[in-house]
Formats: structure tokens, sequence, C-alpha cells
């Protein structure tokens, strides 16, 4: 059964799926708050008002497990929601039909439903029952996407990009680049010596830095296992958590929580209000949010019970602490070196960036770098934008944005790679000189073009439709899964 599903789910109108989430204009960002208070109302396009239970039934049937469905997956597809329903109002407007006769035609050559090349009505209702589906849901959709395709050939269709466009596309992917480059990682990872005057007078400009209020806690994780005596998180476990959390409203504390249900021993806690514990070390287990929590308990209100990634904890504060670290401890000394090198690293990045934008960084310039610095220059040739056997991709694509004879920076997202480029020389390449790649091209050519096209499209819709997303109801949804 689902063999066959899945090989209509390969076939070209089941394909269409694929263009809907290709397109740009689908995926559209939260609008203004929906400002009335009918929960049964999820979003108002251009006036049209949707239900909620149609998104309900938009996400269960896009959604294999809706136990995995949170909040960030509801709105990307509240996103793809509306811009399936603007598809559809367009398609309205415009008139778009399929015949009888078509859609017959349609399914006839559809593989999946013939034997020996022709149509099966045999195989065609097998398909059905195996499917649970009947035929005219099935030609509905057919229909629909059919219709969705002459939407698309509508605004994109008969599209041919002129030769001149797919030669500067080809030019672009492979080009020749002969570089030199400075690895400025080697010179940022070479010891840096400070004296203890530097380190001193960091410590005394940024004394508060050090200057630490802790939170100490005791904690223990409430599992089935610990509070019911079973692996999941079943009715009676979650009748046992209410309890326990009307029980610390009443003002029972920790201890008395872990006698009354045999719970865990309790573990302690120290952090400051980013979540660091008294070694720098980041608590990479607490949420800022759940952060933010604990640093509101107090000798009124101490103990808290909290779900953390799916998991239960009873956190109580048991003090404040205020730490003023000094130099002689060797964490804070640590952190002062790495913050100098921070500094240091920073500074001359940004003196390079300001020289290079201001055109005061030639090659001269690179090379008295390297000299300076006892860094050494390399060099070679890049064969294309996707050539990472000595750069990495996020290098080289900075590299082709620059012409040649310049010198720029480049560097990875996190800064952990960082380049002084020289482009030396630009070989062109011509698509003549591969005859047989120049359909791929085209199509790479037409696609660009096509995607254009597209964005423009998007920007002429949000002025056309208003959206207003009903938050209430939104929220709603999410409780919902």
């Amino acid at each position: 059964m689902l063999g066959s599903f899945r090989k209509f789910k390969n076939s070209a109108y089941a394909k269409a799926f694929l263009v809907l989430i290709a397109i740009p204009f689908i995926f559209w960002g939260m609008g203004p708050v929906f400002q009335g208070g009918n929960l049964n109302t999820i979003v108002t396009i251009g006036g049209n008002k949707v239900s909620t239970n149609e998104f309900i039934n938009y996400i269960k049937a896009k959604t294999k497990d809706t136990s995995a469905v949170n909040k960030e997956k509801i709105e990307k597809l509240l996103s793809s929601f509306i811009g399936e329903k603007l598809i559809d109002y367009e398609i309205d407007e415009f008139n778009f039909n399929i015949s009888d006769n078509a859609l017959v035609k349609i399914i006839k050559n559809e593989k999946i439903f013939q034997k020996e090349s022709k149509f099966s009505r045999i195989k065609y209702e097998k398909f059905l029952v195996e499917n649970s589906i009947d035929a005219v849901s099935v030609e509905s959709n057919i229909s629909n996407q059919e219709k969705k395709n002459q939407f698309f050939d509508f605004i994109g269709g008969g599209i041919v990009p002129p030769n001149f466009l797919v030669n500067i596309n080809y030019n672009t992917m492979f080009q020749k680049r002969y570089v030199q480059f400075i690895n400025l990682n080697s010179f940022f990872k070479k010891k840096q010596n400070y004296t203890e005057d530097q380190i001193l007078l960091y410590y005394k400009n940024n004394k508060n830095k050090y200057n630490v209020s802790y939170k100490n806690f005791k904690y223990t994780i409430v599992t089935p296992k610990s509070l019911v005596g079973d692996e999941e998180y079943g009715s009676l476990f979650f009748e046992k958590i209410d309890q326990i959390d009307d029980l610390i409203v009443e003002g029972n504390d920790l201890d008395f929580l872990i006698s009354k249900y045999n719970l865990e021993k309790f573990k302690s806690l120290s952090i400051d209000s980013k979540g660091y514990d008294k070694k720098l070390n980041k608590i990479k287990t607490l949420e800022p949010e759940l952060i933010n929590k604990l640093f509101t308990l107090n000798e009124e209100s101490k103990t808290i019970l909290e779900e953390n990634k799916n998991k239960y904890f009873i956190y109580e504060l048991i003090s404040n602490e205020n730490v003023q670290k000094k130099t002689d401890d060797k964490l804070v000394k640590n952190n002062i070196i790495k913050n100098l090198n921070n500094d240091s690293k920073n500074k001359l990045i940004s003196n390079i960036l300001e020289k290079i934008n201001n055109n005061n960084f030639n090659k001269s310039n690179f090379d008295k770098f390297s000299k300076d610095k006892d860094i050494e220059i390399q060099k070679t040739i890049i064969s294309g934008i996707n050539d990472n056997k000595i750069l990495e991709n996020i290098i080289v694509d900075q590299i082709y944005k620059y012409p040649k004879k310049r010198v720029v920076l480049a560097a990875s997202n996190n800064l952990e790679s960082i380049y002084l480029i020289y482009v030396d020389k630009i070989e062109n390449v011509s698509i003549e000189q591969e005859p047989k790649k120049l359909n791929d091209y085209i199509k790479n050519s037409r696609f660009e073009l096509v995607s254009s096209i597209y964005s423009t499209y998007d920007l002429f819709l949000k002025k056309k439709y208003k959206i207003d997303i009903n938050y209430k109801a939104l929220n709603n949804v999410e409780n919902y899964f």
C-alpha cells in the first residue's frame, strides 16, 4: 500500500507541492496583531477569515509526528499556510480552470495507473482502496495542482534567458582566481605576552565584571521513575506533579517534598545572572528563560517547580552571595588574558577593515603586513566557486564577490577563520568551452530569472492583501499540540 502511494508522491502532480516550497512568496512573516477575540479565526487575509480548524487540519496533514510540533514549527507552518491561501485566492481571481476532459487525460497518463502503457481502471481502483481515499479526492487534488501549475506558468512561464546571461552565470561559477592570502588565525594563535601592569589595568577598568552576584540553589530532578515508579509520563505522574506544585504554593520546601515523595537526593548549584558558575563555566543545561525565573526567587518565595527540556525540576534558593574576584584568581587572570587577546584581535581587524574600506590597504600594505607580523603569504588558484580544496566555501564565496587587484578581509561567521586575501588575477571562462553543460546553465539562468519574478510578485501580494493574524487563536493552537 505504502509503496504505491510513494510512487504517486514521486509523480509530476505530487511534485507540484515542491514548487510551492521553492518559491519565495509562501514564506510570510508574522503580521500585525489581530484585534478580534474570535478564536475560531486564525488569520484574516484580504478580508477573508480563515478558520482555526482549517489550520489545525493543515498542520496534521503536513506533519507525520504531531508530538514533535513546537511553537517554531507551528509558526513556519502558518507562514506556508498563508502562502498557499494567497495562491488559491490568485487562482480564483484569474479563473484558472481545468476541464473534465483534460483531467481525465492527466489521470490516464499517470504511470502508476497504467498497465502495459495503457490506463487500467483496476489499478486505479486498487490505488484508491489501498490508500483509503476516494476518486473525488484524488481528482480534486490533481485538479488543484494543475491549477497551481497554470498559475506558476502564468507568472514565470515562457522565460528564455539570453546567451550573455547564461555565459555570465557559467563564468561566475567557474572563473579561475589567482589569489594570495594571509592566514590571520596563525597570528592570533601565537601566544601573546602581557605584563602584570596591563593585566591590572584591564582589571581596574573592568572591575565590575569580576564583582559577581551568585544565587545558591539546591535542586532535584523529578522523573516518572522517581515519582511513580514508571518509565512513562502518564496521568498518575502529572497528577503527582500537580500535587507538588500545590504543596510549593502552600510554602513547603524541597526537603519536605523529597521526603514525602521519596525523590532523588538534592544537588547544589551556584550561578550568576548570565548562567555562569563560580569557575566561569557556562551552565548549558539552563535556558535563559529558566535562569531569569530562578533569579526572581527570594526568601518569601524560594521554591519553584519548573519544566526544562521535557524534564521537571524543583529548585530552592539557599542564599545570595556577592563575590569580588581578584587577579590572583587563576580563572580571573585567564579570563583577562582571553579578553585582552580578543580586544587585540578586534582592534587589528577593525583597523584593517577601516583601511580597506577607505582604499588605504593595497598590495604593498599587504606585503608589509606579512613582513611586520612574520606571517607567510600563501598562493593558490581557485578553479570555481565550489573549489574548497584549500579555503573553505564561505571564504571562497566572499573572494568571488570582489574584483582583481583588491585586498579583502574574508571571515567565517564565527570569526574562527579569518584571512587577508589579495585577488591577483582573474581568468574568465566561457560556456562555449563546455557545450555539454549549456543546457544545465540555461536552466540555472532561467531559474534565477524566474526567482526574481517570484520575488517581485511576492512584493505585489504583500501590498494587495492585508494579513492579520489572531495571536490568541495561534496561542491556542500551540497549546493544542
